[in-house]
């Protein structure tokens, strides 16, 4: 529910997710599970292709994950992958560069500006 916290805080309580606009009430902030710095309703349809991407790369990130588990765990149980291999592999950086979570707002604006555009 999509809400300014005047008369909808327990609506925005109860809600599955409860999205308010920054100049809302401080109740209301604090109740909400996103709040929108301004009260432009492109702020919320950024919100919501923020979440789709983030969710997108959560499922890209599983899928990879399962795929090279699936791969590697039986070669090491057969010997074919020694713990060091094992150990640095774990240890990857974030794919778009930087530290481990540096560049990630930045991938993420530039994925909003290529599906706007």
């Amino acid at each position: 529910m999509v809400g300014d916290g005047v008369n909808d805080i327990l609506a925005l309580a109860n809600a599955d997710i409860g999205i308010v606009m920054g100049s809302g009430s401080d109740i209301a902030i604090e109740v909400s599970d996103v709040v929108l710095m301004d009260s432009s309703l492109k702020s919320l349809e950024d919100a919501f292709k923020i979440s789709r991407t983030t969710f997108g790369l959560v499922k890209q990130n599983l899928g990879i994950s399962l795929v090279y588990n699936a791969i590697t765990i039986p070669l090491a149980m057969a010997g074919y992958v020694i713990p060091l291999v094992a150990a640095i592999s774990n240890e990857r950086e974030f794919p778009f560069g930087g530290g481990k979570f540096d560049a990630y707002p930045l991938a993420m604006e530039e994925k909003l500006k290529d599906s706007d555009g």
